[in-house]
């Protein structure tokens, strides 16, 4: 709030509640995942720009601000290292870390993005045995990882992900397109994965169908780290 005092009135409102009458006056709006922007939030509003401060765009309504012309930026790569340092940690709290690190079990990463090269470059450097599905990149012909040339992909094939002992995800949601991510982690999924298997999701909740993951857990089938899941804050029983 302080950076941006100097250049005009700011105001912080709750972005699960922000609503359109809270931008009868605004011209810069400001967001973070959170907050759905589309025609029903910016209609008769003055907003002239809208900025999100995350590397994914499925809450904005890109096609909506474009049409009134209405400026657009997002920071691809602004908590990459953050987001790689918390799979890290996760694995050290869970004890897999050290398994890995013994190269008694093999890490799958799916999406080969600003996260996910991070993660494949430290793991890499720790030799941990790391496989990596990313269809984009792969039909591309990629072989080198972009961060250091040096270093060779090991890509996989999307059942020899599943069959990985650890499972993380680093991709945007998308609904469209050749390879859509909404639920591609879903019951289909749970069954081809190895029995005990981690799967752990800091991209995005929609990404995993939520219900099916809940009864694979039941079953015990698989385990889970969650740092975002769909519907969130709510929490499905």
């Amino acid at each position: 709030m302080e950076l941006f005092s100097s250049l005009g009135q700011v105001q912080l409102i709750d972005g699960r509640n922000l609503c359109r009458s809270d931008l009868q006056y605004t011209d810069i709006l400001l967001v973070r995942s959170v907050t759905q922007v589309n025609k029903a939030l910016l209609a008769e509003t003055p907003v002239k720009f809208v900025g999100t401060a995350t590397i994914g765009t499925d809450h904005i309504d890109l096609q909506y601000l474009e049409s009134n012309n209405i400026a657009f930026a997002s920071a691809p790569g602004c908590n990459a290292n953050s987001v790689k340092e918390y799979v890290l940690s996760a694995l050290a709290h869970t004890q897999q870390l050290q398994r890995l690190l013994r190269g008694e079990i093999t890490l799958a990463i799916v999406g080969l993005g600003n996260v996910g090269s991070r993660l494949y470059q430290v793991c890499h450097q720790l030799g941990i045995k790391v496989v990596c599905f990313d269809p984009f990149l792969q039909e591309a012909g990629i072989t080198q990882l972009h961060l250091d040339p040096q270093v060779s992909i090991n890509w996989a094939s999307w059942q020899q992900i599943l069959k990985a002992d650890i499972l993380t995800l680093h991709v945007p949601l998308t609904k469209t397109g050749k390879y859509p991510t909404y639920h591609l982690f879903n019951q289909e999924s749970f069954e081809g994965m190895k029995s005990g298997a981690l799967l752990i999701n800091s991209s995005r909740g929609g990404v995993v169908d939520n219900l099916d993951l809940l009864a694979a857990l039941k079953q015990k089938k698989i385990q889970a780290i969650l740092d975002v899941w769909e519907h969130e804050p709510n929490i499905s029983t």
